[in-house]
């Protein structure tokens, strides 16, 4: 089974501009690209990625449900009880985009990889 981290650094990869593949990703990188997937998506008008991470999951295909959440914060080691609020959703927000960029594996997909 796929850590969330790992999953969302293949979908963050997948969508890196072609000048920026084989370089470590950063933290801007990382959220421009939640950005920008956020603005292509169906609900791109009412998404808020820069604070929600039920919205950065949607931007990027992933599972926003509380249950998954509980799920993500439990592997990025949340303190404490995982309980939806706003702090915890912006901690868990956070703290996946910034690991998944921060343990980039420099994969060199493009956007034709994906199906």
């Amino acid at each position: 089974m796929f850590s969330i981290v790992n999953l969302v650094r293949i979908v963050l990869n997948a969508f890196r501009k072609p000048e920026c593949i084989g370089k470590p990703m950063t933290m801007d990188e990382a959220n421009d690209i939640v950005k920008e997937r956020a603005s292509k998506h169906p609900e791109a008008a009412s998404l808020n990625v820069e604070s929600s991470v039920v919205d950065v999951c949607k931007a990027l295909g992933l599972d926003g449900s509380m249950e998954a959440r509980k799920r993500y914060a439990e592997e990025l080691d949340f303190p404490g009880s995982y309980d939806g609020s706003a702090h915890a959703n912006r901690w868990l927000r956070d703290k996946l985009v910034m690991k998944a960029a921060e343990n980039d594996v420099l994969i060199p997909t493009t956007q034709e990889n994906i199906p």
